[in-house]
């Protein structure tokens, strides 16, 4: 299945992988990057999530406010924002870390993450990484 957003945002190559706290390993089948510089330009997004589509998604969004964002230990909504997706359902966080830096020219990011994630009743420590390259062009 192919959905809207696959068809606006472009696949990517590289490393994904994050850990729950007490739990396993997760390695994002799907990965992608959007970022485009120029006269229409898009503010990066990375993204790795475990289906092909976006229905039961599950997985984490990484969205951004500029195309110059660099940092250590930045707050969440401190210039970009955090999506955990979980079978479909969304949740915004508001608490945790990244470290890392976009690279435009390259449209490519590499970060570390460190959140806390909602997960029903409780808050779960989420440990990962991204280093992501668009790996084609945007339609």
């Amino acid at each position: 299945m192919v959905s809207h957003e696959e068809n606006t945002i472009a696949a990517a190559i590289g490393h994904f992988e994050y850990r729950f706290e007490g739990g396993g390993l997760v390695t994002p089948h799907y990965k992608y990057v959007y970022l485009e510089t120029g006269q229409f330009p898009i503010l990066p997004i990375f993204k790795g999530r475990d289906t092909d589509g976006p229905i039961r998604e599950s997985g984490l969004t990484f969205s951004f406010d500029t195309f110059d964002f660099w940092g250590v230990n930045v707050p969440v909504n401190q210039g970009y924002r955090v999506e955990h997706f979980l079978s479909g359902g969304v949740t915004r966080l508001t608490s945790g870390f990244i470290t890392g830096m976009i690279n435009p020219s390259e449209k490519s990011g590499f970060f570390t993450f460190n959140l806390d994630v909602p997960v029903g009743d409780t808050v779960s420590r989420v440990e990962g990484y991204f280093i992501l390259k668009q790996a084609g062009a945007v339609l």
